[in-house]
């Protein structure tokens, strides 16, 4: 019996839906229409098309709910890619920030430098060590006249010297760099010596070296160009004194500093091309 119900539901269905209601309407036509035979039609076809309609309307429902679920999915991936691109827009707009607290710094500077001639330069590629510490600089040339040996520096301080200069690029080896050696000096103490570059490969670190052992250095003593290199003119921010120990190495008395300048930051330099009193300290 069941079986031959699941094999004619789809007629049986259609009887209940159409043909009873249409024996309503015939019974409904005549005159009478209070025979039992009536009222028992009458409260079996009402009774159909209330769980036809009920079932039509669960059924008008959950499409219903399913399109909202769909609106709602597309209103979701929508605000997904409004947030996106404004979160890019603000990163753009911090980069945009930095960058000019960075370019209004160097003014700064080369304001206050009057009596060095500065071109600036945009930094565009890095060589990286496996720690992540930037091994050396690399400098778009600009307006051209940058020259090998020219000091690079930043309003923090000096980053190191063009070591390679052609039409399209500049090089810079740090101060950090193991090849590189500046004249210094302690000025408040009047204590001179060299920085020279540790060549370390996971943080950036020199030495001071002095012939003697130096009397009354302390860490956190500012150490500045001496000017007696030719290269960099005297008055310019290396770094400072690490420790109040030094080692001895050879005739040299060692004093680690912490230089000024964190060459992982820098994005702009200023390279040096001249000075007042060049002629001066070349006579030296």
């Amino acid at each position: 019996m069941y079986s031959i119900f699941q094999r004619y539901k789809n007629q049986i269905a259609s009887f209940f839906a159409v043909v009873i209601p249409l024996s309503l309407m015939y019974f409904n036509s005549r005159d009478s229409g209070n025979s039992f035979l009536e009222k028992g039609m009458l409260y079996l076809t009402g009774s159909v098309q209330h769980l036809i309609f009920s079932v039509f309307d669960e059924a008008g429902g959950l499409v219903s709910g399913y399109v909202d679920l769909l609106n709602v999915e597309k209103d979701n991936e929508r605000l997904k890619r409004e947030n996106e691109i404004l979160l890019s827009e603000v990163v753009k707009a911090r980069k945009v920030i930095l960058e000019n607290k960075r370019l209004q710094s160097l003014c700064e500077f080369k304001k206050e430098k009057k009596e060095l001639a500065m071109q600036a330069a945009r930094v565009i590629g890095k060589d990286i060590s496996p720690y992540y510490t930037v091994m050396r600089l690399y400098l778009e040339s600009g307006e051209g006249g940058i020259k090998n040996g020219m000091p690079v520096v930043t309003n923090d301080g000096v980053v190191g010297r063009i070591v390679r200069a052609t039409a399209d690029y500049s090089e810079v080896m740090l101060l950090a760099d193991s090849r590189s050696q500046v004249n210094v000096e302690i000025p408040a103490k009047g204590i001179k010596g060299v920085l020279k570059g540790k060549g370390l490969n996971n943080r950036y670190a020199a030495n001071f070296l002095l012939v003697e052992k130096g009397e009354g250095i302390q860490a956190g003593d500012m150490i500045i160009t001496s000017g007696y290199d030719r290269v960099f003119p005297r008055g310019l921010e290396v770094g400072t004194v690490a420790g109040d120990h030094s080692k001895q190495a050879g005739i040299y008395f060692e004093y680690e500093v912490d230089l000024a300048v964190n060459f992982s930051l820098v994005e702009e330099v200023l390279v040096i091309t001249g000075y007042q009193g060049e002629e001066e300290a070349a006579g030296k």
